[in-house]
């Protein structure tokens, strides 16, 4: 355990599979995030928990201010609520535990970002009543995502849209227009808006993605436009 006192650190309550992935990724951000988790399990049932002098592992139950302050929350820079479910949990009672948690956060501080796992989306007014900034759905985002959203608030939206069955945006492959061959991929930006294809996010190349290129890259009959566009959309 890392004895540095924890400030402008990122809290993890609760746990599920997409928490390792996350944290991962939190701590391969350059300059290094510190992590801290706060769960009920005991440490040696959580497969994989990284050594790294950046992460901390805490047992309590993170709805309980006692065990909040045990990790500063106050002075977190973000919180994410896993959706924590045991062998006996059901999701209401797993929704009720992540809305005590985001209670008793909000009792220690008023203004730290809290992104929520939810498992039922009829539940989503008492998550925001309690406090919850963003909100994704458990098992609709992986752990990358995850890590992402809680870096970046607003993401989650965006993420939320671009997966929502039947609603929202999607996120296609198509080959390079004619109209577009050997031009630049700044150019192309207003392009394809203009002819319905959507917004030009990156392109994909012999296998490996540009999220984005380089403005001056030129595209070529082999690249793959990476577009973003209403679901609607024809």
């Amino acid at each position: 355990m890392n004895d540095q006192p924890l400030e402008d650190h990122f809290v993890v309550c609760g746990w599920n599979a997409q928490g390792s992935r996350m944290i991962d990724d939190l701590l391969s951000v350059r300059p290094p995030l510190r992590v801290a988790i706060v769960c009920r399990r005991p440490a040696e049932a959580i497969a994989a928990l990284p050594d790294h002098p950046n992460f901390s592992f805490w047992r309590g139950d993170p709805s309980h201010p006692a065990t909040l302050q045990k990790v500063n929350v106050a002075s977190a820079r973000a919180v994410v609520i896993l959706a924590e479910r045991g062998e006996k949990s059901r999701t209401q009672t797993v929704d009720a535990r992540t809305i005590l948690t985001a209670l008793s956060i909000r009792r220690l501080s008023e203004n730290i970002f809290i992104l929520a796992e939810l498992r039922r989306k009829e539940n989503l007014d008492l998550v925001l009543d309690a406090g919850v900034d963003e909100w994704v759905m458990a098992d609709h985002f992986s752990g990358a995502m995850l890590s992402q959203s809680v870096q970046s608030p607003g993401l989650s939206e965006l993420f939320t849209k671009l997966f929502e069955t039947g609603a929202g945006y999607v996120l296609s492959a198509q080959p390079v227009p004619d109209r577009l061959l050997g031009q630049y991929f700044s150019r192309a930006l207003p392009q394809t808006i203009e002819m319905g294809l959507g917004a030009l996010a990156g392109l994909q190349r012999d296998g490996e993605l540009f999220l984005p290129p380089a403005e001056d890259l030129l595209l070529g009959t082999k690249d793959q436009l990476l577009l973003v566009r209403p679901i609607s959309s024809r």
